[in-house]
């Protein structure tokens, strides 16, 4: 285990932070989960502004265009706060604000509906998604999880979606979930989909066959209890790396499950990751309970 004490502070006060995403330029993007907004960082200056973004953003996926980002809607989540200021998610702000999906502009604060929130939503709390690349079956979409919501008395099922860029052919892929499906990747030819489960803290592969259409799933890894899961990407050696809530850490494994590190955060909400651009050997990771960006140096990460 490697306990990681020499991080880098990007950001902090944030309000839990979630979804980091590269849009260029030396910016990372990310959602403000509790205060309902989607940020933008400069790496090198630390200077931050943010958009508004109603309906609970959760995680984010790059755009049709440079200024553009993908949003999962979450729908809206209750948070408490600790005598230490840290914050905890909790559950849905409403049972009728099912989520949804959309494009949002980050200069002009324009948002484009490709899955409407609300009560008529054929989802329920989608929380992470990937764009499949060129070259993959599934190309001219994106999959998604969705968590399935929280409510005072009940779960709604959770599973795994895709849809078209246009938001056209929304397909149920894998439902119902009972483990809450989370974070979501693709493998770098993106003909392999991979989904952490936060509840059932297991880790699941799919083969793409197409747009919409997935092989039978197998295990990857499943993390010992109290682990939780939240985001994951995957590196460009085909590599997982997981963040795994309540212990605070983050694990790669081996695309066959095999846990190669696991590295130490000073958070049990370390809720996703992602490779920082150009430098493949250090990760951007969000901090949800204690409200910031850090970066971490992971040698062994780089690319060969």
């Amino acid at each position: 285990m490697k306990i990681l004490d020499a991080t880098t502070v990007l950001a902090q006060g944030l309000a839990f932070p979630e979804g980091p995403l590269d849009i260029g330029g030396g910016e990372v993007a990310f959602v403000e989960m509790a205060a309902d907004r989607v940020a933008v960082l400069d790496r090198d200056s630390g200077g931050l502004r943010s958009v508004p973004c109603a309906d609970g953003p959760n995680g984010l996926a790059v755009g049709r265009h440079p200024r553009e980002v993908l949003v999962c809607l979450n729908g809206g989540l209750t948070f408490t706060k600790d005598a230490d200021g840290r914050l905890t998610p909790g559950h849905a702000v409403d049972r009728h604000a099912r989520g949804g999906i959309a494009y949002l502009h980050l200069d002009s604060g324009a948002r484009e509906l490709l899955i409407a929130p609300g009560p008529d939503s054929p989802v329920s709390g989608p929380n992470d998604a990937v764009i499949a690349p060129p070259g993959s079956p599934s190309a001219g979409g994106f999959f998604f999880t969705d968590l399935g919501r929280q409510l005072r008395t009940r779960v709604e099922p959770g599973g795994v979606f895709w849809c078209g860029l246009d938001g056209s052919g929304l397909t149920t892929v894998a439902y119902p979930r009972p483990g809450r499906p989370n974070g979501i990747g693709l493998s770098p030819d993106g003909k392999t989909l991979y989904v952490s489960e936060s509840r059932s803290a297991r880790v699941w592969a799919w083969d793409v066959l197409g747009p919409g259409a997935l092989g039978h799933a197998w295990l990857v890894h499943e993390f010992p209890r109290p682990t939780r899961l939240d985001g994951l990407t995957v590196t460009a050696r085909g590599n997982l790396v997981c963040t795994n809530l309540v212990v605070g850490q983050l694990t790669v494994l081996s695309p066959a499950g095999q846990i190669l590190h696991v590295l130490t955060v000073e958070d049990p909400y370390p809720t996703n990751v992602i490779i920082e651009a150009g430098r493949g050997d250090y990760l951007l990771v969000t901090l949800g309970s204690t409200g910031r960006i850090v970066r971490l140096h992971v040698p062994e990460l780089a690319p060969l």
